[in-house]
């Protein structure tokens, strides 16, 4: 997706298509959260693996927060 713009040498990216390209990676990401055995999980990775989502989480909390912006925008 910001591949585009290098790749395919896009002047302008289609908002719609990176906003359904992190919606779906969130659904996929999501599906597997019940699968996690975390007891068996490996412990020297764990601070790196916290530190990654809560950017994750940051980054994901502010397209949600755009898009019901936009929601309500024209209302």
């Amino acid at each position: 997706i910001p591949a585009d713009a290098v790749v395919g040498k896009a002047k302008r990216l289609d908002a719609d298509r990176i906003v359904s390209h992190i919606v779906g990676g969130a659904d996929a990401l999501t599906a597997g959260v019940n699968l996690i055995d975390y007891a068996a999980l490996d412990r020297d990775q764990l601070t790196d693996w916290v530190s990654s989502l809560s950017a994750s989480i940051r980054s994901l909390t502010t397209v949600k927060n755009n898009l019901n912006k936009e929601l309500t925008r024209d209302q």
